[in-house]
């Protein structure tokens, strides 16, 4: 009898994540992993006992990659709001497969609107708007929940392909969403102090 090949969890990971971010994730099932990994069926199941359990850990890896990819963001800090709104439509645009999984599948380790609002991870994007509005904390998560309300929803008609990838277009579109949201909020405080 041949020795069993022995794969590392993480190994059986990787391999789900290439499968759903080249394929989708219809196409992420047990028999797939193991065909892509070369070996039977067993290695796959001695690890996870369900393709849910496989799929929530391929979604965090996916979450991870989706947070690198946001965070390689270039241009002035006068205009973080706009690169990073324009670096998540094309998250949507580059990588469609790993979009739909991580926001529109149901795989997502948690409230995802929450997560980025309230997020230790989004305080400097929070700060940087309480210099770069000059608006306390609350105005400025305001202000990023709805420059995220309209990002996310071109990010989801683009990797639905409801709407073409337009960068130019998008990236003026989203230059008169910041405007208003900064003209809004800004008037609001102004008629609070006179």
């Amino acid at each position: 009898m041949p020795p069993k090949i022995r794969f590392e969890k993480q190994t059986i990971i990787n391999a789900g994540f290439d499968i759903v971010r080249f394929e989708g994730e219809d196409k992420l099932n047990v028999r797939n992993t193991a065909k892509k990994l070369g070996c039977s069926t067993q290695p796959v199941m001695s690890h996870f006992s369900t393709i849910d359990e496989l799929k929530r850990e391929v979604c965090i890896m996916a979450e991870n990659f989706h947070t690198d990819y946001l965070s390689d963001i270039t241009g002035s800090m006068k205009d973080i709001l706009l690169n990073l709104g324009m670096r998540y439509i094309r998250f949507a645009y580059d990588e469609k497969n790993l979009f739909r999984f991580i926001f529109l599948s149901g795989h997502s380790s948690g409230s995802i609107l929450n997560d980025i609002i309230h997020g230790e991870e989004q305080s400097p994007v929070i700060d940087l708007l309480k210099v770069t509005l000059r608006l306390d904390s609350e105005k400025c998560k305001k202000a990023f929940m709805i420059l995220f309300m309209f990002v996310h929803g071109y990010a989801v008609m683009i990797a639905q392909d409801m709407t073409v990838f337009d960068e130019d277009k998008i990236r003026s579109e989203l230059e008169l969403s910041l405007q208003g949201i900064r003209n809004e909020l800004q008037k609001s405080t102004n008629q609070r102090t006179d």
